[in-house]
């Protein structure tokens, strides 16, 4: 069984009782003093002195503060969060299904997502990842070697992965990022798009405002949404650089390349963080795309399928693959996984995996 996955309420022990790190510790140890209370006029500029003050301090001061709050931990009998806590991903999977709705309805959009190498995509039916499975996937994810380990097997990650699932390009140009921040097309872009939150993005899609600029905006909401959320949840001059190329040129990205670099990134600043006393709310990168890959390995090779979920895989004529090289042959295609993954199935699929042995 896949521990955690089920469980409510976040960052709580056993006990119910908030569950300690150490930068939790230290910005408690910081307030105590009266001294530095009442200057500031909102919570943002006390936050943002702690923040300050906490990362002035060295790995060794970082490391008592995080040994300090694992003894309070356990003297609580608190599970601790960066552990066994839930985990927030930065996708927005219910605002990327209302964006694909409103393209697939449209056959001239379809053909320009066609063009992109985006429009499988579009399939996308969940509209959530459950938080206590999004922290067991990212626990189990290695950075540093690009693989997974679920139930004492490790699982290599690579491109073919991405593009077995997601259906994105694989190979082509490699994607820049350090571009010319004052190319003509960036300038355009920032101009309209800086700092807009996503949802505004998806509005002047819907509005067709905008239309000539649809391959630049689907792929900047695509991104945001989906592949590479930013960390303040709004439009980054990052992701402008992205798509400041031609829209012509968009489709002739490595994309399968960017997303498991992206990915791979996100996971080990987080892990770096945990290490150092610093537990994040949320965590970047396509974790969609592992939760897809692995949700797929258990129904199909760990546990006999329940009769209802073999209706649904009859009905939707899945074909059956494993992920990740788990044979020597080449696996077929899971054409329609993205498809198959409702809310509604995953919740049956994580329950029985909840229940198994």
């Amino acid at each position: 069984m896949v521990k955690g996955i089920g469980g409510k309420g976040r960052n709580k022990g056993k006990h119910g009782k908030p569950s300690l790190i150490g930068a939790t510790l230290f910005k408690r140890e910081y307030w105590s003093d009266e001294t530095r209370k009442g200057k500031h006029k909102t919570m943002q500029d006390a936050d943002k002195e702690v923040r300050e003050a906490w990362n002035k301090l060295s790995t060794d001061e970082k490391n008592k503060y995080a040994k300090k709050a694992k003894e309070d931990r356990d003297a609580m009998g608190c599970a601790s969060s960066m552990i066994e806590g839930e985990v927030l991903t930065r996708s927005s999977l219910k605002q990327f299904m209302e964006f694909a709705e409103f393209v697939r309805s449209d056959a001239k959009l379809m053909a320009k997502a066609k063009k992109i190498g985006f429009a499988k995509l579009l399939e996308v039916t969940c509209t959530q990842i459950p938080h206590a499975l999004c922290g067991q996937l990212v626990r189990a994810i290695d950075p540093a070697t690009s693989s997974i380990c679920i139930r004492n097997r490790r699982m290599q990650i690579v491109e073919k992965d991405v593009e077995d699932l997601l259906g994105l390009p694989n190979g082509g140009s490699e994607i820049i990022e350090e571009g010319d921040t004052i190319s003509e097309q960036f300038v355009k872009l920032k101009e309209k798009l800086a700092r807009k939150r996503f949802s505004e993005v998806k509005e002047m899609i819907i509005s067709r405002a905008e239309e000539d600029m649809f391959e630049s905006l689907m792929v900047l909401y695509t991104l945001g949404t989906l592949l590479s959320p930013p960390k303040n949840g709004g439009v980054s001059d990052r992701l402008l650089k992205i798509i400041s190329a031609d829209k012509t040129s968009l489709g002739g990205y490595d994309w399968c390349k960017f997303v498991l670099t992206e990915l791979m990134k996100e996971v080990r600043v987080y892990k770096n963080a945990l290490k150092d006393g610093v537990r994040s709310k949320c965590i970047g990168g396509c974790i969609y795309f592992v939760m897809v890959g692995i949700m797929m390995y258990l129904i199909c090779f760990q546990f006999d399928i329940h009769d209802v979920v073999v209706k649904w895989l009859i009905s939707l004529q899945i074909v059956f693959f494993q992920m990740f090289s788990l044979v020597p042959q080449e696996p077929p295609l899971a054409t329609r996984a993205l498809q198959f993954w409702t809310d509604a199935i995953l919740k049956e699929v994580l329950k029985l995996e909840y229940e198994s042995e």
